[in-house]
């Protein structure tokens, strides 16, 4: 997961700045933009995590990465950290049945990755093998 959250930091794959006026800081518009292209949702998908025993811990440390470097100054991002604890904190409380745990981790990592990647603008994807 670490090598994904690097790679979309690149100088070469930055877009231009996003629009600050739109009161997300161009959030929002990357990512209907993300959802809207189909390749590019399909791309994303192919990224989807397999759920496993503590996976949880992982998606944490995914998301501080994209928090990290990115400059470690974007909400977002760090929103994504903070809300990657919360669902730990919670699956640890709690006895939700495991597929509405499955359920609950998946929603995590698209979360992070969908905003790693509006946040980034980094639409540029790699084969597997690169992550390695």
């Amino acid at each position: 997961m670490d090598a994904l959250m690097r790679r979309g930091f690149d100088d070469d794959d930055r877009e231009a700045a996003p629009d600050l006026n739109d009161g997300s800081s161009g959030y929002i518009h990357a990512m209907e933009a993300l959802i809207e292209e189909k390749s590019l949702l399909r791309k994303v998908y192919a990224y989807d995590v397999d759920v496993k025993d503590n996976c949880v811990k992982d998606m944490c440390l995914a998301a501080a990465d994209s928090f990290y470097y990115g400059g470690a100054n974007d909400f977002y991002t760090l929103h994504s950290v903070s809300g990657s604890r919360a669902v730990w904190a919670i699956l640890s409380a709690v006895d939700w049945p495991l597929d509405v745990q499955r359920n609950a981790l998946r929603a995590l990592w698209r979360t992070i990755l969908f905003t790693h990647i509006a946040r980034r603008k980094s639409f540029n994807f790699v084969e597997e093998e690169e992550l390695q």
